[in-house]
């Protein structure tokens, strides 16, 4: 595993966050990872090994409520606070001449708040890798159950909510499991707070959609029980990027840099990342 140097932001009025960098020598180009929920940055050094091999600075941020960093587990106020975190960790990604092309890679939740960071035009991104992002859940939730949710969230938004994740599907590697089993900062409970959240921020996505114009990739599992994929095809043929790519990888579970054939995964995203970096100095 290539070298990972770990640091503290702290801010005050916001939770401190847990950062991550893998340096490169000599890199074409910028990549912050934001992972999905109940996860953290440091299940991504596999990827960023990957990433640094293609030429890219790579970074991690952990976001509020998750892994290292501080906030009440599974909590949000605001979905925006999630791209704030992104803002934060951007500072990560050391760029003085600010010439290097930057990239947003998110999985699964993490994959909502980059479309979301980007959308929004925070800052100029060179292109977005989006993994099994969460654009919807796979899981219908019955309307009575989504009305008790509203209520809670106003009521007592940090009330903490059973998902009923069940690991095994994250991956066909038993192993997956197994060691989000014995990590403490692996957590499955989300809160009231954060569910009526993330769903404004889904609709919000798809309403924004037509705006997205930067580079796009899209990597998705063909049998993925947490995320809905046809609302990600929907986002996928909203966007107006002249330069898209969809991948379907039919057989993988939700985690795909965490299959079985997550060789295959990491190659497509490391070439077609090469692609753009190519291209912004053609």
């Amino acid at each position: 595993m290539p070298t990972c140097e770990e640091s503290v932001l702290e801010r005050g009025g916001a939770p401190d966050l847990l950062l991550r960098r893998w340096p490169c020598a000599g890199p074409r180009g910028r990549i912050l990872i934001v992972h999905g929920f109940g996860e953290h940055g440091g299940r991504y050094g596999h990827v960023a090994e990957a990433l640094i091999a293609a030429g890219l600075e790579v970074g991690a941020v952990d976001l509020r409520g998750h892994g290292g960093s501080g906030g009440t587990r599974a909590f949000v106020e605001r979905f925006d606070d999630y791209l704030d975190d992104v803002d934060a960790a951007l500072a990560l990604l050391r760029d003085e001449g600010g010439k290097l092309p930057l990239f947003l890679l998110g999985h699964s939740m993490g994959g909502l708040v980059a479309a979301l960071w980007v959308l929004e035009q925070r800052a100029l991104a060179d292109g977005l890798v989006l993994s099994s992002p969460g654009f919807a859940f796979a899981l219908k939730v019955p309307a009575w159950k989504a009305a008790a949710g509203r209520i809670c969230s106003r009521l007592a938004p940090k009330l903490a909510l059973p998902s009923g994740l069940d690991r095994g599907l994250l991956s066909h590697d038993p192993e997956v499991a197994r060691a989000l089993e014995r990590d403490p900062h692996s957590q499955t409970a989300t809160t009231a707070r954060w569910y009526t959240e993330a769903l404004a921020a889904q609709a919000r996505a798809a309403e924004l959609a037509a705006g997205l114009e930067v580079p796009l990739l899209c990597q998705v599992a063909g049998d993925d029980a947490l995320v809905d994929t046809r609302a990600t095809r929907s986002f996928f043929d909203t966007a107006t990027s002249s330069e898209r790519e969809w991948l379907c990888y039919d057989e993988l579970y939700h985690e795909i840099y965490n299959e079985l054939g997550r060789e295959r995964v990491l190659s497509d995203l490391t070439a077609w990342l090469g692609t753009r970096l190519e291209a912004s100095v053609a």
